[in-house]
Protein backbone atom coordinates (compact mmCIF):
# COMPACT_ATOMS: atom_id res chain seq x y z
CA UNK A 1 0.00 0.00 0.00
CA UNK A 2 1.26 3.39 -1.11
CA UNK A 3 2.25 5.87 1.97
CA UNK A 4 1.34 8.97 2.36
CA UNK A 5 5.50 9.76 2.61
CA UNK A 6 5.63 7.97 -0.59
CA UNK A 7 2.97 10.18 -2.96
CA UNK A 8 4.53 13.33 -1.14
CA UNK A 9 7.85 12.57 -2.64
CA UNK A 10 6.40 11.59 -6.04
CA UNK A 11 4.54 14.80 -5.96
CA UNK A 12 7.74 16.40 -5.36
CA UNK A 13 9.39 14.93 -8.06
CA UNK A 14 6.48 16.46 -10.64
CA UNK A 15 7.02 19.59 -9.32
CA UNK A 16 10.63 19.95 -9.95
CA UNK A 17 10.03 18.51 -12.84
CA UNK A 18 7.44 21.09 -14.00
CA UNK A 19 9.53 24.19 -12.74
CA UNK A 20 11.87 23.49 -14.70
CA UNK A 21 9.40 23.01 -17.87
CA UNK A 22 7.96 26.60 -16.86
CA UNK A 23 11.72 27.94 -16.85
CA UNK A 24 12.27 26.86 -19.90
CA UNK A 25 9.19 28.09 -21.61
CA UNK A 26 9.76 31.24 -19.94
CA UNK A 27 12.89 31.81 -21.35
CA UNK A 28 11.06 30.52 -25.12
CA UNK A 29 9.02 33.08 -24.67
CA UNK A 30 11.62 35.64 -24.28
CA UNK A 31 13.56 34.45 -27.28
CA UNK A 32 10.40 34.35 -29.37
CA UNK A 33 9.28 37.99 -28.40
CA UNK A 34 13.15 39.08 -29.10
CA UNK A 35 12.64 37.30 -32.54
CA UNK A 36 9.12 38.72 -33.38
CA UNK A 37 10.67 42.22 -32.50
CA UNK A 38 13.30 41.77 -34.74
CA UNK A 39 11.06 41.07 -37.83
CA UNK A 40 9.06 44.29 -36.64
CA UNK A 41 11.94 46.41 -36.72
CA UNK A 42 12.62 44.44 -40.40
CA UNK A 43 9.34 44.77 -41.67
CA UNK A 44 9.09 48.67 -40.68
CA UNK A 45 12.56 49.35 -42.49
CA UNK A 46 11.10 47.86 -45.74
CA UNK A 47 11.28 43.93 -45.39
CA UNK A 48 8.51 41.55 -45.69
CA UNK A 49 6.86 38.12 -45.18
CA UNK A 50 5.68 38.35 -48.72
CA UNK A 51 2.06 39.00 -47.00
CA UNK A 52 1.02 42.18 -46.36
CA UNK A 53 -1.27 41.45 -43.65
CA UNK A 54 1.36 39.54 -42.02
CA UNK A 55 3.83 42.42 -42.38
CA UNK A 56 1.03 44.79 -40.80
CA UNK A 57 0.17 42.38 -37.79
CA UNK A 58 4.20 42.35 -37.17
CA UNK A 59 4.76 46.40 -37.70
CA UNK A 60 2.07 47.16 -35.47
CA UNK A 61 2.31 44.73 -32.71
CA UNK A 62 5.22 43.33 -32.49
CA UNK A 63 3.80 39.64 -32.81
CA UNK A 64 3.51 37.07 -35.18
CA UNK A 65 0.14 36.20 -35.80
CA UNK A 66 -1.03 34.86 -38.92
CA UNK A 67 -4.56 34.10 -36.97
CA UNK A 68 -4.44 38.62 -36.64
CA UNK A 69 -3.29 38.49 -40.69
CA UNK A 70 -6.44 36.07 -41.40
CA UNK A 71 -9.06 38.33 -39.66
CA UNK A 72 -7.80 41.67 -41.44
CA UNK A 73 -7.18 39.58 -44.84
CA UNK A 74 -11.29 38.64 -45.05
CA UNK A 75 -12.23 42.29 -43.51
CA UNK A 76 -9.93 43.56 -46.67
CA UNK A 77 -11.31 41.05 -49.09
CA UNK A 78 -14.94 41.57 -47.73
CA UNK A 79 -14.69 45.47 -49.40
CA UNK A 80 -14.41 44.11 -52.70
CA UNK A 81 -17.32 45.14 -55.14
CA UNK A 82 -19.05 47.06 -52.22
CA UNK A 83 -18.44 51.05 -52.78
CA UNK A 84 -20.76 52.87 -51.78
CA UNK A 85 -22.04 50.66 -49.26
CA UNK A 86 -22.13 50.56 -45.89
CA UNK A 87 -20.68 49.39 -43.34
CA UNK A 88 -21.93 48.95 -39.71
CA UNK A 89 -19.36 47.94 -36.66
CA UNK A 90 -20.98 46.99 -33.84
CA UNK A 91 -18.87 47.16 -30.55
CA UNK A 92 -19.84 45.14 -27.14
CA UNK A 93 -18.98 46.34 -24.29
CA UNK A 94 -17.50 44.69 -21.43
CA UNK A 95 -20.05 44.33 -18.74
CA UNK A 96 -18.76 44.35 -15.60
CA UNK A 97 -21.29 43.29 -12.22
CA UNK A 98 -24.32 43.06 -14.69
CA UNK A 99 -24.56 46.95 -15.34
CA UNK A 100 -25.95 47.94 -18.72
CA UNK A 101 -24.79 51.69 -20.40
CA UNK A 102 -26.00 53.95 -19.81
CA UNK A 103 -28.37 54.11 -22.89
CA UNK A 104 -30.03 50.74 -21.71
CA UNK A 105 -27.67 48.21 -24.38
CA UNK A 106 -24.29 46.71 -24.19
CA UNK A 107 -23.76 47.90 -27.97
CA UNK A 108 -22.43 50.99 -29.50
CA UNK A 109 -22.47 51.42 -33.24
CA UNK A 110 -20.02 52.67 -35.99
CA UNK A 111 -21.31 53.38 -39.32
CA UNK A 112 -19.56 54.38 -42.75
CA UNK A 113 -20.28 54.70 -46.10
CA UNK A 114 -17.31 53.20 -48.59
CA UNK A 115 -15.57 55.08 -50.99
CA UNK A 116 -13.34 52.70 -52.12
CA UNK A 117 -12.89 48.56 -52.04
CA UNK A 118 -9.59 48.32 -49.94
CA UNK A 119 -8.21 48.86 -46.46
CA UNK A 120 -5.03 51.23 -46.52
CA UNK A 121 -1.91 49.70 -44.90
CA UNK A 122 0.48 51.94 -43.12
CA UNK A 123 3.39 49.31 -42.03
CA UNK A 124 6.28 51.44 -42.61
CA UNK A 125 5.47 54.47 -40.83
CA UNK A 126 6.50 55.04 -37.04
CA UNK A 127 2.77 53.76 -35.16
CA UNK A 128 1.24 51.49 -37.95
CA UNK A 129 -2.10 52.15 -38.39
CA UNK A 130 -4.75 50.81 -41.41
CA UNK A 131 -8.08 52.53 -42.22
CA UNK A 132 -11.55 51.49 -43.74
CA UNK A 133 -11.74 53.71 -46.84
CA UNK A 134 -15.05 55.56 -45.99
CA UNK A 135 -15.81 58.77 -47.11
CA UNK A 136 -17.53 59.53 -44.03
CA UNK A 137 -18.86 57.96 -40.93
CA UNK A 138 -20.88 58.37 -37.91
CA UNK A 139 -20.55 57.17 -34.23
CA UNK A 140 -22.15 56.60 -31.54
CA UNK A 141 -21.46 58.63 -28.46
CA UNK A 142 -21.94 56.07 -25.41
CA UNK A 143 -23.07 58.45 -22.44
CA UNK A 144 -25.25 60.60 -24.75
CA UNK A 145 -26.42 57.93 -27.43
CA UNK A 146 -26.21 60.46 -30.25
CA UNK A 147 -24.69 60.23 -33.49
CA UNK A 148 -21.68 62.01 -34.87
CA UNK A 149 -20.63 62.04 -38.40
CA UNK A 150 -16.90 62.43 -39.14
CA UNK A 151 -15.68 63.00 -42.92
CA UNK A 152 -12.60 60.80 -44.24
CA UNK A 153 -11.18 57.06 -43.38
CA UNK A 154 -11.71 55.63 -40.28
CA UNK A 155 -7.88 54.33 -39.12
CA UNK A 156 -8.04 51.83 -36.69
CA UNK A 157 -5.78 53.53 -34.50
CA UNK A 158 -8.09 56.26 -33.72
CA UNK A 159 -8.09 57.52 -29.91
CA UNK A 160 -10.79 60.51 -30.43
CA UNK A 161 -13.80 58.49 -30.04
CA UNK A 162 -14.79 56.93 -26.83
CA UNK A 163 -14.36 52.58 -27.35
CA UNK A 164 -12.93 53.03 -30.80
CA UNK A 165 -9.31 52.97 -31.04
CA UNK A 166 -6.52 50.33 -30.38
CA UNK A 167 -7.21 47.31 -32.51
CA UNK A 168 -10.83 46.88 -32.62
CA UNK A 169 -10.87 45.64 -36.11
CA UNK A 170 -9.22 42.24 -34.37
CA UNK A 171 -11.18 42.15 -31.37
CA UNK A 172 -13.57 40.37 -33.56
CA UNK A 173 -16.79 37.97 -32.95
CA UNK A 174 -18.93 35.63 -34.57
CA UNK A 175 -21.97 37.70 -35.36
CA UNK A 176 -24.27 34.36 -34.96
CA UNK A 177 -22.49 34.23 -31.32
CA UNK A 178 -25.09 35.13 -28.42
CA UNK A 179 -23.18 37.64 -25.75
CA UNK A 180 -24.64 37.42 -22.73
CA UNK A 181 -21.50 38.56 -21.23
CA UNK A 182 -17.74 39.47 -22.27
CA UNK A 183 -14.26 39.73 -20.63
CA UNK A 184 -13.56 42.58 -22.82
CA UNK A 185 -15.02 45.19 -25.41
CA UNK A 186 -15.01 42.98 -28.99
CA UNK A 187 -16.14 44.41 -32.30
CA UNK A 188 -18.59 42.90 -35.12
CA UNK A 189 -18.46 43.72 -38.48
CA UNK A 190 -21.12 43.96 -41.12
CA UNK A 191 -20.53 44.78 -44.67
CA UNK A 192 -22.82 45.56 -47.10
CA UNK A 193 -26.29 48.28 -46.65
CA UNK A 194 -29.00 44.90 -47.05
CA UNK A 195 -27.06 43.19 -44.11
CA UNK A 196 -26.61 46.65 -41.89
CA UNK A 197 -30.20 47.29 -42.45
CA UNK A 198 -31.20 44.11 -41.57
CA UNK A 199 -28.85 43.55 -38.41
CA UNK A 200 -30.67 46.81 -37.06
CA UNK A 201 -33.81 45.55 -37.56
CA UNK A 202 -33.04 42.31 -35.77
CA UNK A 203 -31.09 43.50 -33.09
CA UNK A 204 -31.88 47.05 -31.98
CA UNK A 205 -34.40 49.77 -31.19
CA UNK A 206 -36.06 51.32 -34.78
CA UNK A 207 -35.34 54.11 -33.93
CA UNK A 208 -31.26 54.19 -33.44
CA UNK A 209 -30.99 53.32 -36.91
CA UNK A 210 -33.38 55.99 -38.11
CA UNK A 211 -30.58 58.64 -36.15
CA UNK A 212 -27.24 56.96 -37.31
CA UNK A 213 -28.91 57.26 -40.81
CA UNK A 214 -29.87 60.52 -40.53
CA UNK A 215 -26.25 61.47 -38.67
CA UNK A 216 -24.55 59.97 -42.24
CA UNK A 217 -26.50 62.29 -44.11
CA UNK A 218 -26.36 60.16 -47.13
CA UNK A 219 -29.35 58.20 -48.86
CA UNK A 220 -28.97 54.29 -48.27
CA UNK A 221 -27.23 52.72 -51.11
CA UNK A 222 -29.24 50.00 -52.79
CA UNK A 223 -27.41 46.49 -52.81
CA UNK A 224 -24.74 45.91 -55.64
CA UNK A 225 -25.88 44.31 -58.16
Amino acid sequence: MTTIAALIAARNVHQDEKARIDARAKALDGLITTIDQTIQSLVKLGGTTGDKYLDFVLAKRGLYSPLDALRYQAIDEGLRGMKGQMVLLVRHLHIANGVMSIHGRNTVLLCGVLDGEEMTFNSREQYPDCSLPFSHYAYEDQLSGGFYKVEGQLPEGLTGHSKWHGVFLLDGLDPKMYLPRLEHNATTIFIGSEVVKKWLADNEFPSIGERMFLALDTPIPAPAA
